[in-house]
């Protein structure tokens, strides 16, 4: 399902909400196990890449999913589900802060395009 973000965002701006019906296997379902603090790049309202206390730099290749906390959800992060450096990561911003973590893999999902 698909609908527009909340006030401010631009109304040519639509975000993935999630999938129906849900099961097991749903991407949207995965979760970073560790995430680190993150300076992300943004590009609009969705990240374009990030750096890391270890020096490095990934550049978001594709936006999989997103998810902005919203209404009663507030004290929620957004979410935001990328491809990075051929993995998928999650991006979490909360209170004005990032954090980054690798996402698990998908059985027999590659990024090899």
């Amino acid at each position: 399902m698909c609908e527009p973000d909340a006030e401010p965002a631009p109304a040519n701006v639509w975000f993935l909400r999630g999938w129906f019906p849900y099961g097991p296997e749903d991407p949207e379902h995965r979760s970073a196990g560790h995430h680190v603090a993150a300076d992300v790049d943004p590009d609009g309202q969705l990240p374009a890449g990030w750096g890391s206390d270890g020096g490095g730099h990934h550049h978001v290749n594709r936006v999989l999913a997103h998810w902005q906390a919203s209404g009663e959800d507030q004290p929620a992060p957004n979410v935001s589900h990328v491809c990075a450096d051929g993995a998928d990561w999650e991006l979490l911003r909360h209170a004005g802060l990032w954090q980054a973590g690798v996402l698990p893999a998908l059985p027999g999902h590659s990024h090899d395009h």
